[in-house]
């Protein structure tokens, strides 16, 4: 399954709709589960953004730590 199967561009396309449709939503409700202005912050958002770069960068990171040792040390027989 690579990034060209229609499951995999689906899904990133139905994603984007739902955070789209969930921001519209969200925006427009008296009370708001996620109050979007917080972003209007620019400490909050600096934070975020922080955030999901870290997240983004310990998630690939497990993917190496995982790959890596199997090419370092040989496997038993």
């Amino acid at each position: 399954m690579g990034w060209t199967n229609p499951a995999v561009i689906g899904s990133i396309v139905g994603g984007a709709a739902m955070l789209v449709a969930f921001v519209l939503i969200e925006s427009r409700v008296a009370e708001p589960m996620f109050n979007l202005a917080l972003f209007r912050i620019r400490a909050f958002a600096a934070g975020s953004a922080a955030g999901l770069i870290a997240a983004a960068a310990r998630g690939g990171l497990q993917f190496m730590l995982i790959i890596w040792p199997q090419g370092i040390w040989p496997a038993p027989p």
